[in-house]
């Protein structure tokens, strides 16, 4: 359907506080404002010496910017995606150059979830917007088993529950290559790091990690 009909039909409106905007997943400038604040997230050492470029949320996981991560992610409303996409697209052009010569890696779900749910959120979330910056998204993680949800469980429990679950995908070497490890959302950083491990043992020199929101400031 092309844009001006999708528009008469369903008029667009600003994901944040619902007032008409010009495009579909446009925000408007106040609430842009506030839901889009990029930062570097506070790391324990294992994590610092793993990602060398730093783990980087383009916002907090609150408001609307956490409901719409979870209306995408439990309940498969892509209507979500557009204002994701304009989020994320204006997030990391807000953050220093480190876009050079890097290939995003998303984290991965098991092929049971990804079947149930129809999608990787993280790759739906990120690979148009990065496409856009010239970054290319390949699926070079799997994961090997179906854990437990990571809700409700300590920063050890994930830990405990995600080892030995990520996989290279197929006999490849890293050697030399910069990867942007990314995901939906950080919490106590557990997948990242056991994903970042991974890439790292295959020959990554330099990863950095990028979420749309965490609760860490």
């Amino acid at each position: 359907m092309v844009e001006w009909l999708w528009n008469l039909l369903f008029p667009p409106k600003c994901p944040g506080c619902n007032d008409y905007v010009e495009h579909q997943g446009q925000w408007c400038n106040e609430c842009l404002a506030r839901v889009c604040r990029p930062h570097l997230l506070p790391l324990d050492r294992e994590m610092t010496e793993l990602f060398l470029g730093g783990i980087w949320a383009l916002g907090l996981y609150e408001g609307e910017l956490r409901n719409m991560l979870r209306q995408l992610k439990y309940q498969q409303k892509q209507v979500m995606v557009p204002g994701l996409h304009s989020l994320v697209a204006e997030g990391i052009g807000r953050i220093p150059a480190l876009w050079e010569n890097l290939v995003a890696v998303p984290v991965p779900l098991h092929k049971e979830k990804q079947a149930q749910r129809g999608f990787n959120q993280s790759k739906l979330i990120f690979q148009k917007p990065l496409a856009d910056y010239g970054i290319a998204t390949e699926d070079w993680l799997i994961r090997t088993k179906a854990t437990k949800p990571q809700y409700g469980l300590s920063g050890v429990q994930r830990r405990k529950n995600l080892h030995h679950v990520f996989e290279l995908a197929g006999e490849k070497s890293l050697q030399g290559r910069r990867l942007l490890l990314v995901d939906d959302i950080m919490t106590t950083g557990a997948t990242l790091l056991e994903c970042g491990r991974v890439l790292k043992k295959a020959g990554a020199v330099d990863i950095t990690g990028l979420v749309v929101a965490s609760g860490r400031k």
